[in-house]
C-alpha cells in the first residue's frame, strides 16, 4: 500500500538535521510555486544538511552496503547474546539491521510496550557503566529499555574488539552481582 504522504527523518540526513516529505503528485501539487500551499521549515534545503542527505543515500544505495549492515548486526548480536549465556545472565537482544536493544530478565521476543516493562532496569545500568568502564558506549536511559545502534563504517574487526571489551565488562558485572549477594 502506497501512502498519501510519507514523511523521513534521521537518518535521510547522514547525521545531519534534515527531514523530507513526499506524497501523490496531487497533493505535493498544491505546494508553491505550483500549487498555493506555503511549506517552510528552519532546516528546509540547507545547503549542508542536502549535501549530507545526498552523501547518505548514496552510501545506502551502493552495492553491499546492506549486506554489511546485516553481517555486522549478526555479529555483534550473536555475539552480545553468546557472552550473556556464558554468564548466565538472562537477558535478550534483538533487532533490525544496525538499531537492537538489550531487555535484560526476558527471553522472549520483546514486541510490545507491556514486553519492554518487564526489562530489569538495575542490570541495564550495572552492564553500562561495565561497558562504559571498558570502552564501549551504550546510550542511558536511566536503564530503561531503549535501542542502541552503530555504523556503517564499523567492520569486523571493530566488533571483535567490542565484542572482547564487552566480555570483560559482563565479567565484571558477574563478580560484583557475586559479591554483592555475599
Amino acid at each position: 500500500m502506497t501512502p498519501d504522504l510519507c514523511t523521513l527523518g534521521k537518518a535521510v540526513g547522514g547525521g545531519f538535521p534534515l527531514s523530507v516529505f513526499g506524497g501523490r503528485r496531487e497533493i505535493m501539487d498544491r505546494l508553491m510555486p505550483v500549487g498555493d500551499c506555503q511549506h517552510s521549515g528552519t532546516y528546509n534545503g540547507h545547503p549542508v544538511s542536502v549535501a549530507a542527505g545526498l552523501a547518505a543515500v548514496t552510501a545506502y544505495r551502493q552495492p553491499g552496503f546492506y549486506d554489511h549492515i546485516f553481517m555486522v548486526a549478526d555479529r555483534l548480536c550473536g555475539g552480545l547474546r553468546d557472552i550473556f549465556e556464558r554468564h548466565k545472565i538472562t537477558a535478550r537482544v534483538q533487532g533490525l539491521g544496525a538499531r537492537f536493544g538489550i531487555y535484560f530478565g526476558i527471553t522472549d521476543k520483546v514486541s510490545s510496550y507491556r514486553d519492554a516493562v518487564k526489562h530489569h532496569r538495575d542490570q541495564m545500568l550495572q552492564f553500562i557503566a561495565a561497558a562504559i568502564e571498558h570502552g564501549v558506549y551504550f546510550h542511558d536511559y536511566g536503564g530503561a529499555a531503549c535501542h542502541h545502534g552503530f555504523c556503517a563504517a564499523m567492520t569486523e574487526t571493530d566488533v571483535d574488539e567490542t565484542l572482547n571489551r564487552l566480555e570483560n565488562a559482563v565479567g565484571k558485572m558477574r563478580i560484583e552481582n557475586h559479591e554483592s549477594t555475599k
